[in-house]
């Protein structure tokens, strides 16, 4: 089994955090696994689904806020620690999938659109609390669109 695929297991096992796997890695990236943030923006159709997959826009311009994060990688994507396809990797890492954030039997406060840019900019939780999650996201609105937008379809 090689590394990536063990901290991909850890992860998922909730005995190691994404920042713990991260730093494993060096780079944020998962060992060619085309989760961290070294794949070519220009490989993806919309400006969400790049976001998502490598951690930049379209333009190539991080999204991640270095200096505000707590995990400093270069460069965090969403799929990184919630998985290629958004579902998550247990309750460190929960599904990101805009069906099931905005579900009401997941949460007592389902988020919507504005409650998720919220998150994305102040890191608060639909129901107000704090995440915590050690990252920080510097977006443009329309990057905060494109991606939410990319969250519907997963």
């Amino acid at each position: 089994m090689g590394l990536a695929h063990a901290l991909l297991i850890a992860a998922a096992a909730g005995t190691l955090g994404c920042g713990d796997m991260a730093s494993m890695m060096g780079d944020g990236s998962v060992d060619g696994m085309g989760m961290g943030g070294n794949m070519d923006p220009r490989n993806f159709p919309t400006n969400g689904e790049t976001i998502f997959r490598t951690g930049h826009n379209q333009s190539g311009v991080p999204v991640q806020d270095l200096g505000k994060s707590a995990m400093n990688m270069m460069v965090h994507s969403c799929q990184m620690c919630h998985g290629a396809d958004g579902r998550g990797m247990g309750m460190r890492a929960p599904s990101i999938r805009f069906q099931d954030l905005s579900d009401p039997t997941q949460y007592a406060v389902p988020y919507t659109e504005d409650l998720l840019k919220r998150f994305l900019d102040q890191e608060i939780k639909s129901d107000g609390t704090h995440a915590n999650t050690g990252v920080a996201w510097k977006m443009s609105v329309q990057d905060e669109d494109d991606l939410i937008i990319f969250l519907k379809i997963l």
